[in-house]
């Protein structure tokens, strides 16, 4: 029959330890990154198991992800922005002079955009050099790499 087709059927769950702050998946690898109010930022492997967790991250806002799940980029604290590779592991880590309003990371890992409410956005590399900048006349609420 035309229009009919089946159910969508749960394939995993996962509770977080508080309530859900942040949730972000990667296109190509099929994991998810995860934060609750607790501070607690967990990767979850394509089947939903816990890959790794990291703790001290309050008040998380955003999440953006690499396409393959090596590298995951957070904002916490509202101005916080910090770089986790496929472990969690913290990268590195930068206290911007403005709210971040959207970040994204590029499809390889090699860049992360971040947009300030101040107009600003910044390019930084994966070892934290600052590589481009442009500001606008008003803050940016998206950002996004284009794959190609």
């Amino acid at each position: 029959m035309y229009g009919e087709g089946s159910s969508p059927r749960q394939q995993w769950s996962f509770s977080t330890e508080a309530p859900l702050t942040g949730l972000k998946s990667s296109r190509e690898s099929g994991q998810t990154i995860a934060a609750d109010q607790s501070g607690s930022v967990y990767r979850l492997d394509r089947h939903g198991h816990v890959a790794a967790v990291t703790r001290g991250f309050f008040g998380v806002s955003l999440i953006a992800t690499d396409a393959i799940g090596q590298r995951a980029a957070v904002v916490d604290q509202e101005s916080r922005l910090s770089l986790f590779d496929e472990k969690l592991r913290v990268t590195w880590s930068l206290d911007l002079p403005d709210a971040i309003t959207a970040v994204d990371v590029e499809p390889h890992g090699r860049f992360v955009a971040v947009a300030l409410a101040n107009g600003k956005t910044v390019v930084y590399d994966a070892h934290h050099r600052r590589v481009a900048h442009f500001e606008s006349q008003r803050p940016l609420r998206f950002v996004r790499f284009l794959e190609f």
